[in-house]
């Protein structure tokens, strides 16, 4: 059920952090429970990667980047930037 409300419920915040909470103890998924309790996550996480980058610490802003894509897959700024890294690592292929 707890799958079911976060598939139908993506409007409802209640639906979601409840959903979200009972995923990890009663389905043992953890990671669909994090995402469902803080469906903006991807935007914190694509900051974070934004902040790494500034400071020059380019792998660390890759995982964020990373991050950032696994719970929204086709958000452009953490796309864009994980193209900017790559080529700032010197991983032009990758870019591509």
């Amino acid at each position: 059920m707890a799958r079911q409300a976060i598939e139908t419920g993506k409007d409802d915040l209640d639906a979601l952090w409840m959903a979200g909470y009972s995923m990890p103890s009663l389905a043992g998924d953890k990671a669909t429970g994090e995402s469902a309790a803080d469906p903006l996550g991807y935007l914190f996480t694509c900051g974070l990667a934004f902040g790494h980058t500034i400071a020059g610490e380019y792998e660390e802003a890759l995982l964020w980047a990373d991050r950032s894509l696994r719970e929204m897959p086709r958000y452009r700024a953490a796309i864009n930037l994980k193209v900017i890294l790559y080529v700032l690592l010197g991983r032009v292929d990758e870019a591509r």
